[in-house]
């Protein structure tokens, strides 16, 4: 849509060639971010969100595929929202500074608020690691090294460091990793399915939540031991907050 176009639309309305009429079969690709340090950097930190944004994605689809509606919007979409359009947040790190990138869902792709404005991505990881992306009108083709929440992006002949807060990887949610399970988002606890001490299975059905007319399961990540159970039928939860907790067997 017409959002999602505005960083092509401005460009080509700022072209001195476009208002000559000096367009030509090369033109829109001639429009794209120029190498100034800065914008080097805002391309870096584009790929960089979609990069983290691609890979949550893909950890959700992986979710669902182990539930009995992997087709379930909670799990195809990360940031869904029943009748408003998916919003997110990516949290970056350069060296010192940490910049907060707005993001709304939109089509197949992202419009991505970076300090300069907002900007449109897309594309595809593949099985290399290599991420096909497109930032605005520009095609890359970028390398990601990924170590921990450190990401080593590779770009048009640039190299930047970046840590990320993601939420599928170590060191930004460790209790989810041992066991502790939050809401996805805002609604009322219609089913507690098990109790403190309790012994579960992987995948196992816990409680069930109702947002926004939708049920939602939440099961077991780990075999172990329910060690706490923070709601009961008919209260009101946020997005975020401790559902339940448990520990895992083996002490895993």
């Amino acid at each position: 849509g017409l959002p999602t176009n505005l960083p092509l639309l401005k460009r080509v309305a700022n072209s001195g060639a476009f208002a000559q009429a000096k367009v030509h079969t090369g033109f829109v690709d001639s429009l794209g971010v120029s190498s100034s340090d800065d914008n080097e950097e805002e391309l870096g930190l584009a790929v960089s969100c979609l990069f983290v944004l691609l890979e949550q994605a893909e950890s959700s689809r992986l979710r669902g595929s182990d539930t009995e509606d992997p087709h379930s919007p909670w799990y195809t979409l990360p940031a869904w929202r029943s009748n408003a359009p998916g919003e997110d947040v990516v949290v970056l790190h350069v060296g010192e500074r940490e910049i907060r990138v707005p993001v709304r869902y939109e089509g197949d792709g992202f419009v991505l608020t970076l300090p300069t404005g907002a900007i449109a991505a897309h594309g595809r990881l593949l099985d290399n690691g290599e991420l096909r992306a497109v930032i605005g009108v520009q095609q890359l083709h970028v390398d990601v090294v990924r170590d921990g929440n450190n990401l080593d992006v590779f770009f048009t002949g640039k190299h930047l460091r970046v840590r990320c807060e993601d939420r599928d990887h170590p060191g930004v949610h460790e209790d989810v990793a041992s066991g502790l399970l939050v809401a996805p988002m805002p609604g009322r606890v219609i089913s507690v399915l098990v109790e403190r001490d309790s012994s579960v299975v992987k995948g196992q059905a816990l409680m069930v939540i109702e947002a926004m007319k939708m049920e939602h399961t939440i099961q077991a990540p780990v075999e172990g031991t329910v060690t706490a159970v923070a709601f009961r039928e008919g209260d009101l939860v946020e997005e975020g907050v401790e559902l339940l907790a448990i520990a895992p067997a083996g002490g895993n």
